[in-house]
């Protein structure tokens, strides 16, 4: 379902339906590590500062961050449900802004996307949310993809109803 890329381009993390997270190691072509979930996880993104870390999303409305090294989840956090709706998570990424600091943001399948803040001691804590809109101030349905603009703090958010915002 997501592939994505280390820093150095050594390493390759993959997810399925298959319920893990599967770290691969390029030069060798071989598997790594295998991280279980509960559920299906649609999205994943390493840490732009750390090969070390990296953030998963799952159907089951909780994002970890985890380290690769310890092979354990370093922190995670739950979003709550909506209206009577389980918050799915549809998308992940980290955005950076200035040297270090590093916020996650977090969409889901009813169109919000959750912020929340990488703590110096890599824990995740709740920064804000917002609510992604469509035509006639409906909310927007699966949030499918959340990009930094290079060299800015803007993000690029896209979602099922083939707008770009």
């Amino acid at each position: 379902i997501d592939l994505n890329w280390s820093k150095k381009m050594y390493f390759l993390l993959s997810v399925g339906t298959d319920r893990n997270v599967r770290l691969w190691h390029i030069a060798r072509q071989i598997q790594i590590a295998c991280f279980p979930h509960p559920d299906v996880v649609p999205t994943v993104v390493f840490h732009p500062l750390s090969d070390v870390l990296f953030l998963s999303g799952c159907l089951d409305g909780r994002v970890k961050l985890w380290n690769i090294h310890a092979r354990k989840v370093q922190s995670h956090y739950k979003l709550e449900p909506r209206n009577n709706s389980a918050a799915l998570i549809t998308a992940v990424n980290f955005v950076t802004y200035g040297n270090r600091k590093v916020r996650a943001f977090v969409g889901t399948y009813d169109g919000r996307i959750t912020v929340l803040d990488i703590t110096a001691s890599n824990t995740l804590d709740y920064h804000t949310a917002l609510d992604i809109r469509g035509n006639r101030s409906k909310s927007a349905r699966k949030i499918t993809s959340i990009e930094q603009r290079p060299n800015s703090t803007n993000i690029l958010v896209t979602s099922n109803d083939s707008r770009i915002r």
